[in-house]
């Protein structure tokens, strides 16, 4: 979905899909289109979950990542040399499915099932159990931030 105030990719959502043993998910129609083209998968080293970032998303936080203040030209060096060195590129094919990286399946221990949730700019990929846990975890922050946004 392509937000219609501007020209930013907005993903929103949960859903459950099958994967299969292949590790092949199918992307929702509604969250792509022809002009989306390749994702990224990336771990997030904060948390239990796989990101697909689209090739957009990548140059935008590279962009953000030269405009921060406060980091040494080294420190950015570093981090984004992880960051694409950790990234994997993932095309969609014909019928709206992705190949996830193995050692990504590996880490969340993805097998059968994979939670996909649109995060705004991204999507996360959990385990359902981790996913689960996770809005468990995470319910007392977003009432509160509901709550502060007069939601």
């Amino acid at each position: 979905m392509v937000s219609k105030a501007s020209s930013v990719r907005i993903f929103a959502g949960t859903v459950r899909h099958a994967l299969d043993e292949k590790n092949r998910v199918t992307i929702p129609s509604r969250w792509r289109d022809e002009e989306l083209g390749e994702f990224y998968a990336i771990m997030d080293p904060r948390k239990a979950v796989g990101l697909l970032v689209s090739a957009e998303e990548m140059e935008r936080m590279t962009e953000e990542i030269e405009a921060l203040e406060g980091l040494s030209a080294s420190q950015k060096r570093s981090f984004t040399r992880q960051l694409f060195a950790s990234a994997r590129p993932c095309s969609i094919g014909k019928q709206g499915r992705i190949v996830l990286p193995p050692e990504l399946c590996g880490a969340l221990g993805l097998k059968g099932e994979v939670v996909m949730a649109g995060t705004g700019r991204r999507i996360e990929l959990a385990s359902p159990e981790v996913w689960d846990e996770m809005c468990d975890q995470e319910k007392e922050a977003f009432v509160q931030g509901a709550h502060d946004l007069g939601l």
